[in-house]
């Protein structure tokens, strides 16, 4: 677990479905020092995690979200990522990254999530294989998912408050 790789991840939405994704790569042991002991981020994404932590002063791990993966890129055009991922869990008590072993399932045991990323249009050959499988494209969002999960249990306090620096209280905003 200690060479566990781990992500922090910024994403931003903007219309017109378009999204961008700030991602940084870290052994878990850095991941963990960091979140809970702070330090001097040297990249980007770092500086931007810190200053969302002091803009809203009560930022705090609110969600985890595991998984078992496996990647693949295009040989041709290494653009394209195919991902499996199964096993999916979310919890939203004892935020520990290196506990990957309890958590509500997202989805039943048996069910996968394949995700296609292509840049432009996708290579006609995978249209052709999607289609003999009759695989056809839905959304789904792991940290939706999770939300949703969590208001039908009861654990999200919809009509909370957060304080923001200048002491003026903003009606929390939670994003799927």
């Amino acid at each position: 677990m200690e060479n566990s790789q781990c992500f922090q991840r910024i994403e931003q939405k903007y219309v017109l479905h378009r999204q961008v994704y700030h991602r940084l790569r870290q052994q878990l042991a850095e991941a963990e020092n960091y979140l809970y002991h702070g330090g001097h981020p040297k990249a980007e994404i770092l500086r931007e995690v810190d200053y969302l932590r002091q803009f809203y002063a009560e930022l705090r791990p609110a969600a985890w979200i595991g998984y078992a993966r496996i990647a693949l890129a295009g040989l041709e055009d290494p653009a394209l990522r195919i991902t499996f991922d199964w096993d999916l869990r979310w919890r939203n008590e004892d935020m520990y990254l290196n506990d990957n072993q309890t958590g509500r399932r997202l989805l039943p045991e048996q069910q996968h999530l394949m995700e296609i990323k292509v840049p432009g249009a996708m290579p006609l050959w995978l249209v052709h294989i999607l289609g003999q499988l009759e695989i056809y494209p839905v959304s789904f969002s792991k940290y939706g998912t999770a939300y949703q999960q969590s208001v039908a249990l009861g654990a999200v306090n919809r009509e909370a408050d957060i304080l923001l620096p200048n002491g003026v209280k903003k009606g929390m905003m939670i994003c799927a």
